[in-house]
């Protein structure tokens, strides 16, 4: 018998080596490693921008329900699909809920619709933020550099 690779003998049958197998898989594998978790970020994405265009449409509705109604606003899905200002129920793709971020007509902001999965309002967590910092009382700069001055002090 003649051998044309190293360790494989020619005798008629045709077919890959080991080796050659686990290099295919190896490279197979690699591969899938790269794409999965890139095909599952596309996929996200495109999620994230049919939940934005839901809520757009919501907005929308509302605006129109609100101006039909002299300012008073519909404030819910169910009721924009009632009075027919949204033809069907919009829901996330993800499974996030629409929330209401601003419910006064009279607010610049109104209406503005919240995802709980994709995305809230920027200027509503900057308001809170605020709103949490004016709760909180400042202690002077002074008396905190002469408590941990004082602390250091006494401990050694």
């Amino acid at each position: 018998m003649s051998r044309s690779r190293i360790g494989a003998q020619v005798s008629g049958a045709t077919g890959a080596t080991l080796v050659e197998v686990l290099v295919a898989v190896a490279v197979i594998g690699a591969l899938a490693a790269i794409g999965i978790p890139q095909y599952h970020g596309y996929t996200e994405r495109g999620r994230e921008a049919q939940c934005a265009h839901n809520r757009y449409t919501i907005e929308t509705a509302e605006r129109a329900c609100a101006l039909d109604n002299n300012g008073k606003p519909c404030l819910g899905i169910r009721k924009l699909v009632k009075s027919g200002y949204l033809s069907g129920r919009l829901t996330c793709p993800s499974g996030g809920r629409y929330v209401w971020a601003t419910r006064d007509p009279q607010d610049p902001h109104y209406p503005t619709i919240g995802c709980s999965k994709h995305s809230w309002p920027s200027w509503k967590g900057a308001e809170a933020k605020k709103a949490k910092k004016a709760k909180k009382p400042q202690k002077p700069k002074n008396q905190e550099k002469a408590k941990k001055a004082g602390g250091k002090k006494g401990a050694g």
